[in-house]
């Protein structure tokens, strides 16, 4: 009877700790697949540009990291810190400078880094810091950006180097844009059109401003400066 008790003790002994460390890996599993879930969302969020709601919902996965992470958890949250600056960035927070930075410091073999100066050059020229934003920019590789990010790329950096009347390092970027019927049409046709009339490019100047006269914005200088190649 005892050797039977102790045998039955045993297997009570081993059944418990079986069933512990299945229910430990089943509830691991689920956080998974919750945060994968959750991460999914969140993506889809940023995509849609809807960047308030998802860095709050990148936020909430983040509050979740637990001490010590597996690898496949090290990239998730490394992920979470980039789209969570890059959000910031995107909503002008006064966070974003910082959040970009402490990613920079860091991660240093990421493939996400690049782009990370291009979000804080974007910060820089939106907060009118043009001498950074070009130092910034100027850390991009363009082929890790996409089409939209190329677009915000050459306009903001040429018009950086255009406020510091650096015209010949202006004028490539205005003109690799200016023909595309989108949001930068009008100015960056308007700036290559400046920087040839200080050159006195006057025919390409002319042509320039000839096709922005219907421009609200530059309505009322346009005008004066074909008038002043006329003359």
């Amino acid at each position: 009877i005892y050797k039977r008790t102790k045998v039955l003790k045993k297997s009570f002994c081993l059944f418990t700790i079986y069933y512990l460390l299945f229910t430990a890996q089943a509830q691991q599993t689920q956080f998974y697949l919750d945060k994968e879930a959750a991460y999914k969302n969140s993506i889809e969020l940023f995509d849609e540009k809807n960047y308030l709601s998802a860095r709050q919902k990148f936020e909430e996965i983040y509050k979740q990291r637990p001490q010590t992470t597996v690898p496949k958890d090290e990239v998730l949250f490394q992920n979470l810190e980039y789209y969570i600056a890059v959000c910031a960035t995107e909503t002008n927070d006064k966070d974003a400078e910082q959040l970009l930075l402490n990613y920079i410091k860091h991660y240093h073999e990421t493939d996400k880094r690049r782009v990370v100066y291009f979000y804080l050059g974007k910060y820089y020229y939106r907060n009118n810091n043009y001498t950074s934003a070009i130092e910034q920019f100027k850390k991009v590789k363009i082929e890790d950006l996409n089409n939209d990010q190329i677009y915000d790329y050459k306009f903001q950096l040429g018009y950086s180097y255009f406020t510091k009347k650096k015209f010949t390092e202006a004028k490539p970027l205005f003109a690799s844009i200016k023909d595309i019927q989108d949001k930068y049409y009008y100015p960056a046709t308007y700036y290559y059109a400046f920087i040839c009339f200080y050159n006195k490019d006057y025919n390409d100047a002319l042509k320039h401003f000839q096709k922005i006269e219907d421009s609200k914005m530059y309505a009322q200088v346009i005008p004066y400066y074909i008038a002043q190649i006329y003359f």
